[in-house]
């Protein structure tokens, strides 16, 4: 499911040939994020996740990375008003022994034109589960995770034809990187690119994509 940040959109009026020509696979890796590493070793700092002082903690102890989300920034190009959403991807991770369990969301925050157009904000969420492995771009990451996801689509809101085109089962690979700061990032596996950055905390593991803009 690589499926997390990328150039995916495409209007839900016209769902078929439009989201067939302008979203990539449901899982393609994203384009370097700002910040993002040029080579798997490098190891950027982690200025855009909220600190633990200006995030209320989350049941796992660590803070929370939807406080103080940025939204509404996505409500036009090049002045014309189009229909779109704020777009970004969540995960956390608990690493227990080789075992590894957790959960990803993509979050989409609809601007005032999707709505219009019967669209609105939602979220899908897939359920993950897999094991500890050894790292494989990052050579300076602690340790790999190769991970399987089942979508868990009966709960998600968004319009039928968003999760026919997104909500699948896939198998990832990442790298993950533990701070001495308490901050952590998670890259692609195959690339070495950045895919989120966030905190970790005995054996959990969080992250956060950098904001994008999705079209439709």
């Amino acid at each position: 499911m690589t499926h997390r940040p990328s150039a995916r959109a495409l209007p839900l009026l016209a769902l078929g040939a439009l989201l067939g020509a302008c979203w990539g696979p449901a899982t393609p890796e994203p384009a370097a994020a700002p910040g993002a590493p040029p080579a798997p070793s490098a190891t950027p700092a982690p200025a855009a996740v909220p600190s633990a002082q200006a995030a209320a903690p989350a049941a796992s102890g660590l803070p929370d990375l939807r406080a103080g989300l940025a939204t509404g920034l996505c409500e036009e190009i090049r002045g014309t008003n189009v229909p779109g959403a704020d777009s970004y991807f969540f995960g956390e991770l608990v690493v227990d022994g080789s075992a590894a369990r957790g959960s990803e969301t993509w979050e989409l925050h609809a601007n005032s034109a999707w709505k219009a157009r019967g669209g609105g904000d939602c979220v899908i969420e897939w359920r993950l589960v897999g094991s500890k492995v050894a790292p494989k771009a990052c050579q300076e990451c602690d340790f790999g995770l190769s991970l399987s996801s089942t979508p868990l689509v009966e709960k998600s809101g968004c319009v039928e034809d968003l999760k026919k085109r997104e909500a699948r089962a896939e198998q990832l690979a990442y790298d993950v990187k533990l701070q001495t700061d308490g901050t952590a990032l998670v890259y692609f596996a195959g690339s070495g690119k950045l895919l989120g950055e966030g905190h970790h905390k005995d054996g959990t593991v969080q992250f956060r994509s950098a904001h994008q803009c999705k079209w439709f």
